[in-house]
């Protein structure tokens, strides 16, 4: 999370220096219903949120990252420990 950039903008426990304020606390998103008050919070839809979010919801703020696969799958599993 770190590499990708994701401190920027978000608050993300556990991660150094991971203090942004432009999008919302990661903190606790592993307990929410919806992910941009859009998607029902499951494994595939946080995937597809982190690596691609225009596709989404096209203008909100979160850009496209083009994370691999391998790094999306390791970023989702952090996120999902984040009760």
């Amino acid at each position: 999370m770190a590499r990708a950039g994701c401190g920027a903008c978000h608050m993300v426990p556990g991660i150094p220096g991971a203090t942004g304020a432009g999008g919302p606390s990661l903190d606790g998103v592993a307990r929410r219903v919806y992910l941009a008050g859009v998607l029902p919070n499951t494994t595939a839809n946080l995937t597809l949120w982190i690596k691609a979010p225009q596709s989404v919801l096209k203008g909100n703020a979160m850009p496209d990252t083009n994370l691999s696969a391998e790094d999306a799958e390791a970023i989702v599993a952090y996120l999902q420990t984040l009760r």
